[in-house]
């Protein structure tokens, strides 16, 4: 059997089959083994006292370690730094043993062999990293601390100078900038490694220097000279030697030279010296001289700049010449400019346009054009004028001339250059090109003549113009006409008379054209008797006539003559005329007043009429066949007294007898009937008329007196007859 104690013996576990115990527990366990024989009896456990054969110790668990301390990510310009553990701890049991350190200066990449210790001096120059490990008496041994590179567990050692920079940008001459821009660059370190540059300026020489900067590149803008110089400055802030340099600006613009010699004045002298004097500089470079240049055409181009303080100018023309003054650090002043203007030729004689040997009736403008001038002075014209072609005005300076009054106009031009050189007048001989001919005034207004204020009947009226012009004299006419009362008008046509055929009312207009082509208004402004053509050779309608009958009429008829018309003329007058045979013969015409006529004559009466117009033109007779419109028929008579026969008087009586009127007659509409009347006492009183009936018959006993009237077509009634008995108005039946 075997029993263990993990206390050193105080206590111990229960008794256990075996001749083996395995231990697995951390910490230290005592094992005592005894013999159990065959009747149960055990013997001592063994051994009694603890030896190094029944004593097993364990520790797996790693020990632990706080970390480390010493280090820094800063560069130092020292000879060592020393780096230390942290605490450590170890939970196995067995107990912390030492503390182990290996280096890497190649960042990580390699490590040295282990060593111990608890800390570590660090000598070397560069970057050294330092890890640490804590090891317990079991041999188990921490992880390596710190893990990944810290500041605490890295030394950084710089005791070397970096080397001196190079600088670029200056110049050991004079530059004209804004600036210079002084570089340092290419500074090495193998240590902690350049970091920056910190830069100096003087501008005495280098007695006196700025307080160093902070900086690889200085910009200088002073004017002057300014020495710089660079140093580079390592992560230890150690320093390389100084690099020098220097910067020579120079901005100003010289002082502008006084140019003499020039003038805006044109000269006819052979030449001219233009010079430059007092130049100077104060921008430090100090004046260096002059140069110049020259231009022909206006300073639109210029020559290439020469040196040289002056010039001798002997062209013809304007020759601009400009001076500036340079320092030698290429600043060039202002240019100053003067002008020479040399001309010893003459222009040439103009070209003279613009005249003519037609009149015109508008001021007239002859133009000089064409001088040229090889002197180059410039030039302008002046002109005279003359009214006869042989005495002149006195000169006037103008290209042209604009003539001011009316007649025959002479004008000569020459060309006088800015020199005063003048050519000949031009033209020599006077022609069409510089005679100006004006007349602005209109002829006279025409005349018009050869129309009339009256109606005609002609084939063509000719109305005709006259006029005249005093000074171009008369061209010609231009005539137009209107039918419409002036309200449009014809186009214009040329002619001094024009022959009117169109009927109606035509007004005529005249103008007349000069030979200058002045016109006059259209000429008469209102109508005249003279300018209009009235013609009508058309007869007016035929009038319509209403109001008459077939039917008799007892009273005179009014018939109306109406609806003549005349397009033209109008119509004048309306004449009727009758007819009393049927139209064989006429009566002659008679003018109505009005449009009324009325018609008394006894019988049949035709009635026809016709309009004449303002021009005299008759119209047709109208109606042309006789018809109820035109047709009067009139009877104001009445028939004669008819009497009777038939009867027997009262002295002779019969059965049966017939009375019949008779002898009524009526010469103008004839009878149209007959009316009875019969009394029987005698013609005291008298029964209701009978109507329409021409006899009356008699059978009734009785003495009978009858009386007939006649009614004619027109309704005139005759009195009763016969006025008194008769035997033949008598009837007595038995």
């Amino acid at each position: 059997q075997y029993r263990t104690s993990t206390d050193h013996g105080l206590t111990w576990s229960a008794p256990a089959a075996g001749a083996v115990a395995s231990i697995s527990a951390e910490g230290t366990t005592i094992v005592q083994f005894r013999v159990i024989d065959g009747a149960g009896n055990p013997s001592n456990w063994a051994p009694a006292t603890p030896a190094a054969t029944s004593t097993v110790m364990l520790d797996h668990t790693l020990p632990t370690l706080s970390g480390v301390s010493g280090g820094s990510l800063a560069w130092k310009n020292q000879t060592s730094t020393t780096i230390t553990a942290g605490t450590h701890a170890d939970a196995g049991g067995s107990g912390f043993s030492h503390d182990e350190y290996r280096t890497s200066t190649d960042g990580g990449a390699s490590w040295s062999v282990p060593a111990t210790g608890t800390s570590v001096l660090v000598t070397a120059e560069g970057e050294t990293l330092v890890q640490f490990r804590a090891v317990d008496n079991a041999g188990n041994a921490s992880a390596w601390l710190p893990a990944s590179p810290t500041a605490a567990s890295t030394v950084r050692l710089d005791r070397t100078d970096p080397t001196s920079p190079l600088v670029s940008g200056g110049s050991s001459s004079w530059q004209s900038v804004t600036s210079m821009l002084l570089t340092a660059s290419a500074s090495t370190d193998t240590g902690a490694g350049v970091t920056g540059y910190e830069y100096e300026a003087s501008t005495d020489g280098g007695h006196t220097w700025s307080a160093a900067a902070a900086g690889s590149s200085l910009s200088v803008t002073a004017q002057g000279v300014t020495d710089v110089r660079f140093r580079a400055v390592d992560g230890a802030g150690r320093f390389s030697g100084w690099t020098a340099a220097t910067a020579m600006i120079d901005r100003t613009k010289p002082v502008a030279p006084t140019v003499t010699g020039g003038s805006q004045t044109w000269q006819t002298s052979l030449s001219v010296t233009v010079k430059a004097t007092n130049g100077s500089d104060t921008g430090g470079s100090l004046f260096a001289g002059y140069q110049y240049e020259s231009s022909t055409d206006g300073g639109a181009t210029w020559s290439s700049p020469a040196p040289g303080s002056s010039l001798v100018v002997s062209s013809e023309g304007e020759t601009l010449v400009q001076f500036q003054s340079l320092d030698n650090a290429g600043n060039a002043s202002a240019w100053v400019q003067a002008t020479v203007r040399l001309d010893r030729s003459a222009p040439t004689a103009p070209t003279v346009t613009g005249g003519s040997l037609s009149w015109s009736n508008t001021p007239v403008t002859v133009t000089a054009a064409g001088s040229t001038d090889a002197g180059g002075s410039g030039f302008s014209y002046q002109y005279r004028t003359s009214t006869d072609g042989h005495t002149w005005s006195q000169p006037g300076a103008g290209s042209s001339y604009q003539t001011t009054g009316d007649g025959t106009t002479y004008v000569q031009f020459q060309a006088v250059d800015n020199a005063g050189n003048a050519s000949g007048w031009a033209p020599a001989v006077n022609g069409p090109l510089n005679t100006a001919m004006v007349d602005t005034a209109a002829p006279t207004a025409p005349a018009v003549s050869g129309g009339s204020s009256s109606w005609q009947t002609a084939l063509s009226v000719t109305v005709s113009a006259s006029s005249s012009d005093s000074l171009s004299g008369l061209a010609g006419y231009q005539y137009r006409t209107s039918t419409d009362g002036g309200a449009t008008w014809s186009s214009p046509a040329a002619g001094g008379s024009v022959p009117v055929t169109a009927p109606g009312t035509t007004y005529v207009q005249f103008r007349a054209t000069d030979n200058a082509g002045n016109q006059t208004a259209w000429t008469p402004a209102a109508p005249t008797a003279g300018s209009t053509a009235k013609l009508d050779r058309a007869a007016p309608t035929a009038p319509t006539i209403s109001g008459g009958s077939l039917n008799w009429s007892t009273t005179p008829i009014t018939l109306t003559a109406s609806g003549a018309s005349d397009p033209l003329s109008g119509v004048k007058t309306v004449n009727v005329r009758t007819s009393t045979d049927g139209g064989v013969t006429w009566s002659a015409p008679t003018p109505l007043t009005g449009t009324t006529y009325q018609v008394s004559t006894q019988g049949t009466t035709l009635v026809q009429a016709q309009a004449i117009d303002n021009a005299g033109n008759a119209g047709a007779w109208s109606p042309v066949s006789p018809g109820a419109a035109n047709t009067v028929k009139v009877d104001s008579v009445a028939p004669t007294l008819p009497s009777a026969t038939g009867g027997q008087g009262t002295g002779t009586c019969r059965k049966h007898l017939t009375v019949t009127q008779t002898g009524s007659t009526d010469a103008t509409s004839g009878i149209a009937r007959y009316d009875y009347r019969v009394s029987t006492n005698g013609g005291s009183t008298w029964g209701t008329p009978v109507t329409n009936q021409s006899s009356v018959s008699f059978s009734s006993t009785g003495t009978y007196y009858v009386q007939f009237r006649a009614i004619d077509a027109a309704g005139n009634i005759s009195g009763w007859g016969p006025a008194s008995p008769t035997t033949g108005s008598t009837a007595c039946i038995r």
